[in-house]
């Protein structure tokens, strides 16, 4: 159970994408919190998509932590389902938004 914790906790600080912008040839990083530019700065567009991970990790992590009750744990993870399904559409409407209004 700790070991699962500490996972959660270590995804939530590793990179989840490297891109490259059109014409410039270095490698930007997409952490969860923030978007390291190739020139070394920040930036933090991306810091709305952490609020959904924190949630969803902490239930998780509470859904894990509840095997005393499982009725409570069955509910917590219908809820981290749903949570994890506006995840994935907070991605794509992320995704679309970016393509319909090109950033340079």
């Amino acid at each position: 159970m700790v070991l699962a914790i500490a996972f959660t906790v270590a995804c939530l600080c590793l990179p989840i994408a490297h891109f490259t912008p059109k014409g410039m040839g270095l490698d930007a990083e997409m952490f969860n919190l923030w978007i390291r530019t190739p020139e070394g700065g920040v930036s933090m567009q991306s810091s709305a998509l952490f609020g959904v991970l924190i949630l969803t990790a902490t239930i998780g992590a509470w859904t894990i932590g509840g095997f005393r009750n499982r009725p409570r744990q069955a509910k917590l993870c219908v809820s981290k389902h749903a949570a994890d399904s506006c995840l994935v559409c907070a991605c794509c409407l992320l995704c679309i938004v970016r393509r319909l209004f090109v950033i340079t």
